[in-house]
């Protein structure tokens, strides 16, 4: 199981993500796709950010600023990958409100 967890508070977006989708080699490529396509993303708009990865693990934190939208497709990929594979992605979401 990959437990993933989206810390959003409007300003500053963060994500940690912990495990690994064991049986599901399919899911484990999903998920280091989208996990590792965002923090190519960070690291080539040369957008400030803090990133720590060890084996099975991977925390990654930005500002929002103008870049909402990368942050909600990235999102949105996660869930929908939780909905096709819950035995093996499990997504949480603490946000605060975006007014």
């Amino acid at each position: 199981m990959t437990d993933i967890k989206i810390y959003d508070t409007g300003a500053t977006y963060m994500v940690e993500a912990e495990g690994h989708a064991e049986g599901r080699p399919d899911v484990c490529a999903a998920l280091s796709t989208l996990t590792q396509t965002l923090v190519t993303w960070l690291e080539n708009t040369a957008q400030p950010h803090g990133s720590a990865e060890r084996e099975g693990y991977l925390c990654v934190s930005a500002p929002v600023g103008p870049f909402r939208p990368v942050f909600d497709f990235f999102e949105l990929g996660l869930l929908c990958l939780a909905e096709t594979a819950p035995d093996a992605v499990k997504v949480s979401i603490k946000r605060r409100d975006r007014r």
